[in-house]
């Protein structure tokens, strides 16, 4: 009986591992597509809010994806990690101005003080907004203080140095770099030169200077470049 019982489990044994380990697999494979589904969802419920922002201010049509493209890539340089979060904290980082009026996101002139007074409350308009966001808290604090600065100037709250949440001087980066990359109300689109020397003379006042010195690398090594409104080529990374 001891022999016959060592011999199923000489046999059955494997078969049972076999079996566990297909189940094992066939479940990862299950959570995995549910997971991409899941993200995909998101990203979809995002765009559309970029539509919508895009819509009010065509001025700036596609600033907010090229921004997360830009993010991602320093986010990659400063070994940051997170890309997805850092994805969609980039996206939202200006839906404060959803509730802004259409007519002053639709200016194409530099806005008088009090114009500028009301543009200036769209982070924490944004962060309002953003406040269920607890699984991707980036996503809050990159509304909330990418218009923070280094020497502690900046708004809505004048935070400085390290208490700045790194994802906010991340996105400040790329944020400026896009303004500085593509034509502006009040004057032309900078050339890649003179964008490298505002880094370099910014570095420790308006950015953080390991993200500044991240920020002209990545620029001078073309590592990336900018990306049109409806380029997706990044996604698939995000979506993995």
């Amino acid at each position: 009986m001891h022999g016959y019982a060592l011999f199923i489990g000489a046999v059955l044994w494997p078969i049972i591992c076999l079996l566990a380990a297909g189940i094992c697999a066939v479940l990862a494979a299950i959570q995995y597509q549910a997971r991409r589904k899941s993200r995909k969802v998101t990203l979809d419920t995002i765009r559309a809010i970029m539509n919508a922002l895009d819509a009010k201010n065509p001025y700036k049509a596609g600033h907010s994806y090229r921004v997360a493209i830009w993010s991602v890539k320093l986010a990659s340089y400063l070994h940051y990690g997170r890309e997805h979060e850092v994805y969609y904290a980039a996206l939202l980082h200006d839906i404060g101005k959803l509730e802004l009026p259409d007519k002053l996101l639709a200016i194409n002139h530099k806005p008088s003080p009090d114009e500028e007074k009301i543009l200036q409350k769209h982070p924490k308009i944004g962060a309002k907004l953003t406040a269920g966001t607890t699984e991707i808290p980036d996503v809050r604090l990159a509304a909330m203080f990418h218009h923070e600065r280094f020497d502690g100037t900046g708004y809505p709250e004048g935070l400085s140095g390290e208490n700045i949440p790194m994802i906010a001087r991340i996105v400040a980066a790329a944020d400026a770099y896009d303004a500085m990359a593509h034509e502006r109300a009040t004057r032309g689109a900078l050339e890649r030169g003179e964008i490298l020397r505002q880094f370099r003379e910014h570095s420790g006042t308006q950015f953080d200077p390991r993200v500044a010195k991240a920020m002209t690398r990545l620029i001078a090594d073309e590592a990336c470049r900018v990306h049109k409104k409806g380029e997706n080529d990044l996604d698939p990374q995000i979506l993995d």
